[in-house]
């Protein structure tokens, strides 16, 4: 894989488990902010890979629950396979308060730490948005 960033999210929501990927193409607002704030940044899409610090779906079919403490602890063997598996990664980012949990992972690597993309972080937190934005950019100005 040739990504030279990886944005690491919280866990897959419920449209991730209906298409059965992670995409910045996925029919849900937090994916659409994420689209929109990465053609801002420049970031193309070969350059990152988006990921979540809890890669499986933690919800119980009706509705997701939030990423727990030992959740993030299980899934950290497959952050560090992924992470194997990107010879050009330079910069991580830690997309939302769960992700951040795992900052320490990663002392090999740029690591930047920013809101989750949701509509409800937007609208409750307007200025969010525009923090997202600059930690993208800074992301594309270090890969």
């Amino acid at each position: 894989m040739d990504a030279r960033i990886l944005m690491l999210l919280e866990a897959p929501g419920p449209k991730a488990v209906k298409t059965g990927y992670i995409s910045r193409r996925n029919p849900d607002p937090s994916a659409r902010n994420m689209l929109a704030l990465l053609a801002e940044a420049g970031i193309e899409d070969c350059d990152v890979l988006l990921w979540n610090i809890v890669p499986w779906y933690v919800g119980n079919g009706q509705r997701i629950r939030p990423v727990r403490v030992a959740d993030i602890r299980q899934a950290g063997p497959w952050t560090e396979e992924l992470v194997a598996l990107l010879p050009r990664l330079e910069t991580v980012v830690l997309v939302g308060k769960k992700a951040q949990r795992a900052a320490g992972w990663f002392p090999d690597y740029r690591v930047l730490r920013t809101w989750h993309p949701s509509n409800l972080v937007f609208n409750c937190w307007p200025k969010r948005r525009a923090e997202v934005a600059d930690a993208f950019r800074q992301a594309c100005s270090s890969a």
